[in-house]
């Protein structure tokens, strides 16, 4: 049996990382670009769900979590659902290829 070297899923066809700096983020950005007005609705709305979620969760499960978990957990989940109404609001979801019509 021939000896058989296989390369782990090495890829060798792929371009070179650009070094990443704020001018790759603000073409990366389109969203923030294209829709300001709206980012700055949707940033404001994210503190403000955040803000009552925090009050909501920190009454129900600071006996059983700690503070920066429950923090945590609100922002994650407050930002989720800021970005994916942006991303609907704006239109960017069709980029994606994504069902949701």
């Amino acid at each position: 049996m021939p000896n058989i070297i296989i390369d782990k899923n090495l890829k060798t066809d792929l371009e070179t990382i650009p070094p990443i700096g704020v001018s790759l983020f603000a073409e990366l950005a389109t969203g923030y670009v294209k829709y300001r007005p709206q980012w700055e609705m949707f940033e404001c709305l994210d503190s403000v769900l955040e803000h009552c979620l925090l009050k909501i969760a920190k009454g129900n499960y600071l006996i059983n979590y700690s503070v920066e978990a429950i923090e945590l957990g609100v922002t994650v989940m407050a930002t989720n659902k800021v970005l994916a109404a942006y991303a609907i609001t704006t239109g960017l979801h069709k980029l994606n290829g994504s069902g949701i019509k």
